[in-house]
């Protein structure tokens, strides 16, 4: 419990942007996963590949943005459901061959949900950490 929530968040966002090693990308969809090959030849997740929300979600109507490329030894995708980054990216490892199947998210029952998205972090697939509720898939996720 916090007395005032906005500038508790504002002076964490200050804290934590006036970091040199930290970039807050705004309006910002991931459309892909980077999957490479490592060095034992086996496929692991590599990086992001980013576009601006907007033209992400209007993909029919426009092609003119290029996509930003992020590489990054481990990525961690802390988000939820089908989002830009959440379930999305698991629903990619399937189809990329990284994970079996998914399993099934039932409805909200949040005594049972908080502790499951704790107990469910972790890393889904070589360079992928999830958490929030894409990794608490009814079942999670199977690889």
């Amino acid at each position: 419990m916090v007395k005032h929530a906005a500038l508790f968040t504002s002076t964490i966002l200050s804290r934590v942007l006036a970091m040199p090693n930290v970039v807050l990308m705004n309006a910002t969809a991931v459309e892909d996963l980077i999957v490479r090959e490592d060095f034992q030849g086996k496929q692991r997740v590599a990086g992001v590949v980013t576009n601006w929300t907007l033209v992400a979600l209007n993909h029919d109507t426009q092609s003119c943005m290029d996509p930003n490329v992020i590489t990054a030894p481990v990525v961690v995708s802390a988000t939820g459901h089908d989002g830009p980054m959440g379930a999305f990216s698991a629903k990619r490892l399937v189809s990329a061959g990284l994970l079996k199947e998914l399993g099934n998210m039932r409805g909200l029952d949040m005594a049972r949900a908080e502790p499951a998205i704790v107990n469910g972090t972790r890393e889904v697939a070589p360079g992928l950490v999830m958490t929030g509720a894409s990794p608490s898939f009814r079942g999670g996720l199977q690889g």
